[in-house]
């Protein structure tokens, strides 16, 4: 009986010792914020820097285009979500907890100043089609910068407007505004041209 409480006492006093690292996978990335995302089939899920499973392997991550892998940036890391046929991104931060639902069109990683650029959908029910059964609806999408908490910080754009069921999204909008340092951002004009604009000056 000494033996047994003797090696359980080890256990609990070195868990490093029976914690096994992740195997077999197909991707593991650099670390950022203290985390490195690791692929294992068609999920992904986080390490930290002691080789532990912190963030197990889910389906959800948004895969950054150019880096290949998902990421945290400023303790958050995307997420997406498919509603109404429409693809939603929002945010969850380091144990895997959503921290802002998915409720844009598209979004960025958080800047070192914990901002991101997202695409806010808005939808407006205009009525009823009493022939069909179904909700007239209305969909627009503004171009925002927002906070750690989703709080909108600044609009950037006039709202957009899309019709979901008869162009059903088969491309993500793009973000045509873009932090070129802490506070100013930078918006691109249907002519192609630029605006400067500090993020700052407008908040709330």
């Amino acid at each position: 009986m000494k033996t047994f409480i003797y090696f359980i006492s080890l256990l609990l006093a070195f868990p490093v010792l029976h914690a096994q690292a992740p195997n077999n996978l197909d991707q593991v990335s650099p670390f950022h914020n203290g985390l490195a995302a690791i692929k294992k089939g068609g999920a992904w899920g986080f390490i930290n820097q002691e080789a532990q499973l912190v963030i197990p392997f889910r389906s959800d991550l948004v895969v950054d285009e150019e880096k290949g892998f998902p990421y945290f940036a400023s303790e958050r890391a995307l997420i997406t979500t498919l509603e109404d046929d429409i693809e939603l991104y929002g945010y969850i931060n380091k144990t895997g907890k959503t921290v802002i639902n998915p409720q844009f069109l598209n979004a960025t990683p958080f800047n070192e100043q914990g901002k991101a650029i997202a695409l806010l959908l808005t939808k407006e029910i205009l009525g009823t089609n009493d022939l069909l059964d179904k909700n007239m609806v209305r969909y627009t999408y503004t171009e925002v910068i927002i906070d750690q908490d989703g709080k909108v910080l600044q609009y950037l754009t006039e709202p957009k407007h899309i019709i979901p069921n008869k162009d059903p999204l088969r491309k993500i909008p793009e973000i045509q505004a873009r932090f070129i340092s802490g506070n100013l951002v930078v918006l691109k004009n249907a002519n192609n041209s630029w605006n400067i604009i500090n993020a700052l000056s407008n908040s709330n």
